[in-house]
């Protein structure tokens, strides 16, 4: 109910008795006279209602005056303290009554936060008590997640109903869907595995499991190969992890990405047809002009000199084909060979480091520009910290100096020293030497690794009258890109890749949403950036950004960020709200593909929004043209805010954040917003629920019977 309308009922209702009991009071008196002064006092009345009706406007409106002024001082004061000491008590340790009303009731608001700022202090001490004892098992923790997220290969965890528990970066590389807007993913927590996978080859690996366990096997996993969200192939290892009575309770995928490999090996497999055919048919032909010289000795000059031609011919063929082959091998095995894209800075200050442990003298010359290229740095350095070890034996106390210059797409490492240069027999025998790694010898000679990363290496001649210059040249390359961000609003924070809580089976679950609490569903929440305020009148979405909210954890790795190509030109005053500059949106998808992208990423989810009645009303405008239907359940924060604090006078998001303690991140950014409704979310959900709105159903029907509800866009 409305405070105004709640204000003017009770007053209304305390008038009326005073009027009833003023009127009774005179109808007493009048009783208590006789006829003739009764009817003298009805005809001066009568003929004078002014004084009447003036002593019942004056009195009534002081009645008012005063009513309001009890409410304002007292009621209503005390009604938010209420409010308000539930928020410090359950939301936010820090937030503070405000110092309002009667004197009295000011008072009370000073002793409050007094208490409060005591309670706060115990709060964090023993906050920080509780921090050190879980500081061990949080270490542990983190050193297994950062193992999990940085394997090489994809690692999925899910329960016997597909719901994914545990995944890592990998993972969501290889069977995330393929690129499209948003970054919206196949791979989530509480997500579906089948969504990625085929279900029956997942149940055929269960089973299969399953009856090795029954046969008392040894439980080796079961392999099986799928095809990635690119059309990579995978090579999937399935492990199964039982629970204390040796029963399947959640499947382990170890997935491996093979495209690479089994493209080379079915080269190399080409390869060896091809080169065993070549050589039979060549050394048959060899064999038999062979046998013929053999056997027949005094044959015709001509014929003999053709069978030779033959012979040749064929040996050269041989060689040709040993060459080929040689170069297509050499050529499948570059393709392996792993190699970082470096800044050649860093590769130089790593060779300094090692030098300097060599007792070598290597100094900057020239500022190193910026310069990449792709190499075996591991290796590289090490050829490097040869060559430097060599110049210095010829050359003892030397100081050598390196710079690097960016040269038609090449990259020249420049060495240069006062001395003797190192001579073209010193070379050759570097370029032909192997070098030693970990105590092991590479297989591979100086040369031969750099002629696996395009290099060459070459150096001034003995007897020159410059300085001495050790010249190595590599092919550029690109800097890595990161990828473009309109807004960072995501802190540093350790990804969350996990949540066992929901090793719990899909059935445990009640099947009626309605009925299931809050604090156990699976939320989208979502914002959107527009060009106005009017869906109905051509306003178009600019941006959608969404965070998932999982077994009330906000997980900040999986976020829906796109920004949307309108068909109207951006209104100037829009851009001073978002700041979506029109040049920003050029190569952005349009709603058609944004839409759906969006849509996938909240499948299965419960959609919330602050204000959503906005941000519903431009999805159901453009949800047909697209081809998909928003029929998911809807909260609104805004509304819940109204039901969990009715007597503050503001429920927008910058006045909710204040209250819990939110901070507030890339606002008017259709992300950032949606990260701060989530929090928000997340605080008022344990207030609902000591309020008795335990259940999405509850809620729903809560914010229904809220005034905020009846806006309509």
């Amino acid at each position: 109910m409305r405070r105004a309308l709640a204000f003017w009922i009770y007053f209304a209702l305390g008038f009326l008795t005073f009027l009833v009991l003023l009127a009774g009071i005179i109808a007493l008196l009048t009783m208590q006279v006789e006829e003739e002064t009764r009817s003298g006092l009805v005809g001066y009345f009568s003929s004078n209602p002014a004084l009447i009706f003036v002593p019942l406007i004056l009195n009534g409106l002081a009645a008012f005056l005063a009513f309001r002024a009890f409410l304002s001082d007292y009621v209503l004061p005390i009604r938010r303290m209420t409010e308000e000491t539930n928020i410090h008590a359950m939301v936010n340790p820090s937030h503070r009554l405000k110092e309002q009303g009667g004197r009295q009731v000011r008072r009370l608001a000073v002793a409050v936060n007094d208490m409060a700022d005591k309670h706060e202090q115990l709060q964090n001490n023993f906050q920080h008590r509780l921090n050190e004892a879980r500081a061990k098992l949080e270490r542990e923790n983190e050193i297994l997640t950062s193992l999990v997220s940085g394997l090489s290969e994809g690692i999925v965890v899910c329960n016997l109903d597909g719901q994914i528990l545990l995944y890592n970066q990998r993972a969501r590389e290889y069977l995330g869907s393929p690129p499209q807007s948003g970054g919206a993913s196949q791979i989530g927590l509480n997500r579906s595995v089948y969504d990625s996978i085929d279900r029956d080859l997942i149940r055929h690996g269960l089973e299969t499991l399953k009856h090795r366990l029954q046969q008392h096997q040894h439980i080796l996993p079961h392999r099986f190969a799928a095809a990635g969200s690119s059309g990579q192939l995978l090579q999937m290892q399935m492990l199964p992890v039982l629970d204390d009575v040796k029963k399947i309770d959640a499947i382990v995928l170890v997935i491996k990405d093979v495209t690479e490999q089994v493209e080379i090996d079915n080269r190399r497999d080409l390869l060896l047809t091809s080169l065993n055919e070549g050589l039979r048919t060549s050394l048959s032909h060899i064999r038999a002009a062979v046998e013929t010289v053999t056997d027949y000795p005094a044959m015709e000059t001509k014929t003999r000199d053709a069978l030779l031609g033959v012979i040749l011919g064929e040996s050269q063929h041989l060689s040709g084909m040993i060459d080929q082959a040689t170069l297509e091998y050499a050529g499948h095995f570059k393709s392996r060979w792993s190699m970082d894209t470096v800044r050649v800075n860093t590769l130089l200050k790593t060779l300094q480091r090692l030098a300097e442990d060599g007792g070598i003298r290597l100094e900057a010359g020239e500022e190193v520009p910026e310069i990449w290229v792709k190499v075996d740095s591991y290796t590289m350095t090490r050829i490097l910290s040869r060559l430097m070890t060599s110049i210095a034996g010829d050359n003892p106390d030397v100081a050598v100096a390196y710079s690097a210059v960016r040269e038609n797409r090449l990259a020249h490492l420049i060495f240069q020293w006062p001395g003797n240069p190192l001579s073209s027999e010193q070379l050759k025998n570097l370029r032909q030497e192997f070098i030693s790694l970990e105590k092991e010898q590479n297989p591979f000679t100086i040369q031969e690794i750099l002629d696996r990363h395009d290099a060459e290496l070459w150096c001034n001649p003995a007897g020159s009258a410059q300085l001495a210059t050790l010249n190595i040249i590599f092919p550029l390359v690109n800097p890595p890109t990161a990828e473009s961000a309109r807004v960072t609003v995501l802190d540093s924070s350790r990804p969350e890749f996990y949540d066992f809580d929901l090793f719990r089976r899909q059935e445990d679950i009640d099947d009626d949403l309605l009925s299931r609490r809050l604090d156990s569903l699976t939320f989208t929440v979502f914002d959107t950036e527009t060009t106005g305020l009017d869906p109905a009148g051509g306003d178009e979405i600019l941006s959608i950004g969404a965070v998932r909210l999982v077994n009330g954890r906000l997980l900040r790795s999986e976020t829906f960020d796109q920004l949307v190509k309108p068909v109207k030109p951006v209104p100037r005053e829009s851009i001073e709200i978002h700041g979506i500059q029109p040049e920003m949106l050029r190569n952005q998808p349009g709603i058609e593909t944004a839409l759906p992208a969006f849509h996938h990423f909240c499948r299965d989810t419960i959609l919330v929004a602050h204000n959503a009645a906005f941000d519903m009303r431009f999805l159901s405008l453009f949800e047909r043209n697209c081809g998909v239907r928003f029929d998911h359940p809807v909260l609104d924060t805004l509304l819940l805010s109204a039901v969990a604090h009715p007597n503050q006078d503001r429920h927008n998001l910058d006045a909710i954040a204040e209250r819990f303690g939110v901070t507030i991140i890339g606002r008017h950014t259709a992300l950032g917003d949606a990260l701060v409704t989530a929090e928000i979310l997340l605080k008022l959900i344990p207030v609902l629920i000591s309020q008795g709105i335990k259940t999405l159903g509850q809620a729903q029907e809560a914010s229904r019977d809220t005034f905020y509800a009846r806006i309509k866009y």
